[in-house]
């Protein structure tokens, strides 16, 4: 549906008065929902534990080290999204 409003992104940064506005197709698996939080990046892997420590849970996403910086950017939208804390975890690529 997002690709049938290419102009959608810009309407609503005019009309909220923001600098951006991250778009974010829904899915029910919480897994797809992250993955699609951090598009145009590829994940690698997305995995949910539980950590015992902090009695809840934590999604790993797995990402190439050339898309770091955008994606640590990405992670803050995902988790406010998806209200799951995120680690990042780094996949070399070589």
């Amino acid at each position: 549906m997002l690709e049938q409003c290419p102009g959608l992104a810009e309407i609503l940064r005019a009309e909220l008065e923001v600098e951006e506005v991250a778009l974010v197709a829904w899915h029910p698996d919480i897994k797809e929902f992250i993955r699609n939080a951090f598009a145009p990046i590829e994940v690698k892997q997305v995995s949910i534990q539980y950590d015992p420590l902090f009695e809840q849970e934590v999604a790993k996403v797995v990402i190439s080290e050339d898309d770091l910086e955008e994606a640590d950017f990405r992670s803050r939208t995902a988790a406010k999204l998806t209200q799951q804390d995120l680690e990042l975890v780094l996949k070399d690529d070589s």
